[in-house]
Protein backbone atom coordinates (compact mmCIF):
# COMPACT_ATOMS: atom_id res chain seq x y z
CA UNK A 1 0.00 0.00 0.00
CA UNK A 2 2.79 2.39 0.88
CA UNK A 3 4.56 1.63 -2.41
CA UNK A 4 1.43 2.55 -4.39
CA UNK A 5 1.17 5.85 -2.51
CA UNK A 6 4.81 6.64 -3.28
CA UNK A 7 4.30 5.84 -6.96
CA UNK A 8 1.22 8.06 -7.06
CA UNK A 9 3.09 10.88 -5.32
CA UNK A 10 6.06 10.69 -7.71
CA UNK A 11 3.96 10.54 -10.89
CA UNK A 12 4.01 13.98 -12.52
CA UNK A 13 0.31 14.64 -13.05
CA UNK A 14 -1.52 11.91 -11.15
CA UNK A 15 -2.02 13.98 -7.97
CA UNK A 16 -3.37 16.85 -10.07
CA UNK A 17 -5.76 14.52 -11.89
CA UNK A 18 -6.94 13.05 -8.57
CA UNK A 19 -7.52 16.55 -7.21
CA UNK A 20 -9.32 17.52 -10.40
CA UNK A 21 -11.63 14.52 -10.06
CA UNK A 22 -12.33 15.46 -6.44
CA UNK A 23 -13.11 19.04 -7.52
CA UNK A 24 -15.60 17.90 -10.12
CA UNK A 25 -17.32 15.42 -7.80
CA UNK A 26 -17.58 17.83 -4.85
CA UNK A 27 -18.93 20.60 -7.07
CA UNK A 28 -21.43 18.23 -8.71
CA UNK A 29 -22.72 16.99 -5.35
CA UNK A 30 -23.01 20.52 -3.96
CA UNK A 31 -24.83 21.74 -7.07
CA UNK A 32 -27.31 18.88 -6.73
CA UNK A 33 -27.86 19.70 -3.05
CA UNK A 34 -28.33 23.38 -3.85
CA UNK A 35 -30.74 22.49 -6.67
CA UNK A 36 -32.85 20.48 -4.23
CA UNK A 37 -32.72 23.37 -1.76
CA UNK A 38 -33.74 25.84 -4.46
CA UNK A 39 -36.67 23.65 -5.49
CA UNK A 40 -37.91 23.32 -1.91
CA UNK A 41 -37.38 26.92 -0.80
CA UNK A 42 -38.40 30.10 -2.53
CA UNK A 43 -34.97 31.60 -3.24
CA UNK A 44 -34.69 34.82 -5.24
CA UNK A 45 -33.07 34.59 -8.68
CA UNK A 46 -30.08 36.86 -7.83
CA UNK A 47 -29.00 34.34 -5.16
CA UNK A 48 -28.38 31.58 -7.72
CA UNK A 49 -25.08 32.99 -9.01
CA UNK A 50 -23.41 33.27 -5.57
CA UNK A 51 -24.60 29.75 -4.74
CA UNK A 52 -22.96 28.43 -7.91
CA UNK A 53 -19.76 30.34 -7.10
CA UNK A 54 -19.81 28.87 -3.60
CA UNK A 55 -20.11 25.34 -5.00
CA UNK A 56 -17.24 25.94 -7.46
CA UNK A 57 -15.08 27.44 -4.71
CA UNK A 58 -15.74 24.50 -2.38
CA UNK A 59 -14.89 22.07 -5.16
CA UNK A 60 -11.65 23.88 -5.93
CA UNK A 61 -10.74 23.96 -2.24
CA UNK A 62 -11.30 20.21 -1.92
CA UNK A 63 -9.36 19.52 -5.12
CA UNK A 64 -6.38 21.63 -4.09
CA UNK A 65 -6.37 19.99 -0.67
CA UNK A 66 -6.49 16.49 -2.18
CA UNK A 67 -3.73 17.23 -4.69
CA UNK A 68 -1.27 18.54 -2.13
CA UNK A 69 -2.18 15.91 0.43
CA UNK A 70 -0.86 13.39 -2.10
CA UNK A 71 2.04 15.51 -3.38
CA UNK A 72 3.11 16.82 0.07
CA UNK A 73 4.99 19.82 -1.37
CA UNK A 74 4.46 23.10 -3.23
CA UNK A 75 0.93 23.60 -1.95
CA UNK A 76 0.29 26.98 -3.52
CA UNK A 77 1.54 25.88 -6.94
CA UNK A 78 -0.29 22.55 -7.10
CA UNK A 79 -3.47 23.98 -5.58
CA UNK A 80 -3.49 26.79 -8.15
CA UNK A 81 -2.69 24.38 -10.99
CA UNK A 82 -5.52 22.05 -10.02
CA UNK A 83 -7.97 24.91 -9.66
CA UNK A 84 -6.90 26.44 -12.98
CA UNK A 85 -7.59 23.16 -14.77
CA UNK A 86 -10.89 22.94 -12.91
CA UNK A 87 -11.74 26.46 -14.08
CA UNK A 88 -11.06 25.43 -17.68
CA UNK A 89 -13.46 22.49 -17.30
CA UNK A 90 -16.11 24.75 -15.75
CA UNK A 91 -15.69 27.32 -18.51
CA UNK A 92 -16.02 24.73 -21.27
CA UNK A 93 -19.12 23.30 -19.60
CA UNK A 94 -20.60 26.79 -19.22
CA UNK A 95 -19.89 27.60 -22.85
CA UNK A 96 -21.73 24.49 -24.03
CA UNK A 97 -24.63 24.55 -21.56
CA UNK A 98 -25.30 28.27 -21.11
CA UNK A 99 -23.74 29.60 -24.33
CA UNK A 100 -21.90 31.94 -21.99
CA UNK A 101 -19.26 34.24 -23.42
CA UNK A 102 -16.78 36.46 -21.63
CA UNK A 103 -18.48 38.26 -18.79
CA UNK A 104 -17.84 39.47 -15.28
CA UNK A 105 -19.10 36.12 -13.98
CA UNK A 106 -16.30 34.29 -15.79
CA UNK A 107 -13.68 36.50 -14.17
CA UNK A 108 -15.37 36.24 -10.76
CA UNK A 109 -15.35 32.45 -11.11
CA UNK A 110 -11.66 32.51 -12.04
CA UNK A 111 -10.77 34.56 -8.97
CA UNK A 112 -12.90 32.45 -6.59
CA UNK A 113 -11.66 29.14 -7.97
CA UNK A 114 -7.97 30.16 -8.01
CA UNK A 115 -8.15 31.62 -4.50
CA UNK A 116 -9.97 28.62 -3.03
CA UNK A 117 -7.78 26.08 -4.83
CA UNK A 118 -4.62 27.82 -3.65
CA UNK A 119 -5.89 27.94 -0.07
CA UNK A 120 -6.80 24.26 -0.28
CA UNK A 121 -3.30 23.50 -1.56
CA UNK A 122 -1.71 25.40 1.30
CA UNK A 123 -3.96 23.63 3.81
CA UNK A 124 -3.18 20.23 2.29
CA UNK A 125 0.55 20.71 2.73
CA UNK A 126 0.31 22.15 6.22
CA UNK A 127 -2.10 19.69 7.84
CA UNK A 128 -0.39 16.98 9.78
CA UNK A 129 -0.98 13.29 9.44
CA UNK A 130 -2.95 11.62 12.21
CA UNK A 131 -0.75 9.61 14.51
CA UNK A 132 -1.76 6.22 15.70
CA UNK A 133 -1.15 5.73 19.38
CA UNK A 134 -0.67 2.24 20.70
Amino acid sequence: MKKQTEELKNAPFMPVLCGLAVSVVVTFVLLILFAVLLSIRDVPQPAVTPIALLAAGAGALAGGYCTTKIKKSKGLFYGALTSLLFFVILSIASAFLDHQTLSWLLFARLIVVLLCGSLGGIAGVNTKKKRKYK
